[in-house]
């Protein structure tokens, strides 16, 4: 999936209005992410909450994840981006640390997030 339908699934799959509205900015963003560079005109976001979620959407590309049915569920905290399936009732998050580089994560049963190699991996071990 290319990165602009992964956020188009994303978007229509999303219930929270401000999560909605960020995809948005997102979506109309994409091509200057991409390039690096952002219309400090025309965003309300920084530039940098932006380069995270790109993080994220390229990440699921790249290890050509079905996104299908998935939802952007929360950004509890900057680093922090958790996915939500309504169908199957299932998570997983993408933590981004540094900018580029997402990582797979779950919530454990302690409620500690852990790191794995894959997103089917924190599906599976998401509590």
């Amino acid at each position: 999936m290319k990165k602009l339908m992964i956020a188009e699934e994303l978007l229509k799959n999303t219930t929270n209005i401000y999560l909605k509205e960020f995809i948005q900015v997102y979506i109309k963003q994409i091509n200057h992410l991409e390039q690096g560079t952002y219309d400090k005109d025309s965003i309300e976001y920084e530039f940098e909450t932006l380069l995270r979620f790109h993080s994220c959407i390229t990440f699921i590309d790249n290890v050509q994840f079905n996104i299908t049915g998935w939802q952007l569920n929360d950004i509890p905290i900057y680093y922090s981006h958790c996915f939500y399936n309504e169908n199957t009732k299932e998570s997983f998050d993408l933590a981004v640390w540094e900018i580029g580089q997402a990582i797979p994560v779950f919530i454990n049963s302690d409620a500690n997030e852990e790191e794995t190699d894959t997103i089917q991996n924190a599906i599976n071990n998401y509590c």
